[in-house]
């Protein structure tokens, strides 16, 4: 968690000197997220890589208004926001967005005896805050399974993949995401609320025979 806000720190650092007209540098935008550079070279090898991700991070909608709308309690509806935004960031940026993953494949491909940190984006906070929810329902390692889980459904990996590899049209594309989100969500809460009823329905016949 600490480790995706700095990262964080740094890409809208970069992104803020771009929009003032400059390409920062690594060691610039580490001094404005007030990161250390050799942190901020942990998680970007290249100015290019850093670059690729703040001009996306410029192009990132404030999801929370949104979310607002939606019933609290209506997890799929949440889910379904956040996948239907992620949906038209990506269409409207597809260039980029092969981009950033050509850029991320070679930062690996240069440094994998390092491990090189690669791209997080804003996809794992946007769809933590639409289960947020959950929290009260679901253990701590339970909901990040399903966060997890819904991070390889949406976004512009599977998006490729239905698109380039399945053939399907943009609109077929973001029905089975929502699709995919949909039922992982509800066999997560249903598979939970089943334990539940089987501890009750255990304690019921315990009671029972004393």
């Amino acid at each position: 968690m600490q480790q995706r806000r700095t990262r964080l720190a740094i890409v809208q650092a970069a992104a803020r000197i771009l929009a003032e007209g400059r390409q920062p540098t690594v060691a610039e935008a580490a001094d404005a997220a007030l990161v250390s550079r050799a942190t901020a070279y942990r998680y970007f090898r290249s100015q290019r890589a850093l670059l690729v991700d703040a001009a996306l991070q410029a192009t990132h909608p404030d999801l929370h208004p949104a979310l607002e709308k939606v019933p609290a309690g209506d997890v799929v509806a949440r889910f379904d926001t956040v996948c239907s935004t992620i949906f038209e960031l990506v269409v409207a940026n597809e260039a980029l967005m092969r981009t950033m993953l050509q850029v991320t494949q070679e930062e690996w491909l240069a440094n994998r005896e390092s491990q090189p940190a690669l791209r997080q984006g804003r996809r794992l906070e946007w769809i933590e805050a639409a289960l947020h929810p959950l929290r009260s329902r679901l253990p701590p390692a339970e909901l990040d399974r399903l966060v997890h889980a819904l991070a390889a459904v949406v976004g512009v990996e599977p998006y490729l993949v239905l698109r380039d590899v399945c053939g399907l049209d943009a609109e077929a594309a973001l029905a089975t995401m929502r699709w995919a989100g949909r039922v992982l969500i509800e066999a997560s809460t249903a598979a939970r609320n089943s334990r539940a009823e089987l501890r009750v329905g255990s304690q019921g016949e315990n009671d029972a025979k004393a």
